[in-house]
């Protein structure tokens, strides 16, 4: 068996799946400050050393501004931030009037320690005209 089939074989057996969402529409602002979104976390319990994997949507307005007019995305796990992945979506010199945006982040953390962990999506904007909506935050956990 390969390195990769052994990796995908331990993903076949999800332990736990959680969800949430918000249906409304975010303002990211102020500009150029870190904003955790409101509401949209997921606590679990691990009872024991676990693989987690994190999935984020959403839809991403982002209005026309001179130079570059991009939100940024990435996951904190237990108040820390995920810095790797990010996902950057933009426009460059006010391409158009707006853009919209369809956004997936996602990300596996292996060997996850037991006990309680919490998960949040934080974003951050260089103008404050660009809005998020439609936005989920789907947690799944497996045995490694």
């Amino acid at each position: 068996m390969t390195t990769m089939q052994a990796q995908l074989d331990s993903f076949e057996n999800p332990i736990n799946t959680y969800y949430t969402k918000l249906n409304g529409v975010l303002t990211v602002t102020p500009a150029f400050a870190v904003l955790e979104i409101p509401t949209l976390n997921i606590t679990f319990d691990l009872s024991g050393i676990s693989s987690v994997y994190l999935s984020f949507t959403c839809q991403a307005e982002i209005t026309a501004v001179a130079g570059t007019s991009s939100v940024w995305f990435f996951f904190a796990v237990d108040g820390e931030d995920v810095l790797s992945p990010v996902n950057r979506v933009g426009n460059t010199n006010g391409g158009s009037t707006k853009d919209f945006f369809s956004v997936n982040l996602q990300h596996v953390i292996e060997n996850m320690t037991a006990g309680i962990h919490n998960v949040t999506v934080r974003v951050s904007s260089e103008s404050t005209v660009n809005t998020l909506s439609s936005m989920t935050l789907y947690v799944q956990t497996f045995t490694p």
